[in-house]
């Protein structure tokens, strides 16, 4: 049943209803309360959370994230952490809160990087990246960009030539920088 309620909900998600798949999550995480399954219960937190950024219920949306941190952090799931981190760093931005977004983007970039998840990795530098580079900071942009490129355990032709030409630009800057 639980598992159930889960898939409709992101299925739901996915179709874009989002009141729908907010009130399916919601029964899905009392079900896993109720199995006593508190790892899957603080995933529909997190559901909960980023639905309710998307219906723009901020309130809501932190309260849905600052439950489930709890739960990763007692349980010391520090990768689902990640994911709460880098969803709070969203809501923030969406609230305009750039600046405090961008401790909550780091802090998801170091689990992420320190559990070898490219992918959520890459992620979660796209978006922090695109809210630097909107800001005019192109070469905080270009330095967390390099830092992606860096982690991927197997860079190919292109992701080295970036590297080559970011690593170009970033010296450039310093030195435009300190003159």
């Amino acid at each position: 049943m639980s598992e159930e309620l889960k898939q409709e909900g992101l299925h739901l998600f996915k179709q874009g209803n989002y009141t729908e798949s907010l009130k399916v999550f919601a029964d899905a995480r009392r079900s896993f309360n109720l199995r006593g399954d508190i790892v899957s219960e603080g995933e529909m937190l997190n559901n909960l959370g980023v639905v309710n950024r998307y219906l723009r219920r901020y309130d809501a949306s932190h309260e849905s994230f600052d439950e489930a941190l709890q739960i990763f952090q007692q349980i010391g799931d520090r990768h689902r952490e990640g994911q709460v981190y880098g969803n709070l760093g969203d809501l923030l931005e969406a609230e305009g809160k750039k600046e405090q977004s961008a401790g909550y983007y780091l802090e998801a970039i170091d689990i992420f990087e320190k559990a070898n998840d490219f992918d959520k990795l890459a992620q979660t530098i796209r978006v922090y990246g695109m809210m630097r580079l909107k800001q005019g900071r192109i070469m905080e942009w270009i330095q967390l960009y390099t830092r992606g490129l860096r982690a991927k355990p197997k860079p190919n032709l292109i992701d080295r030539l970036l590297l080559l030409v970011f690593s170009a630009w970033a010296r450039r800057g310093e030195m435009q920088i300190n003159a």
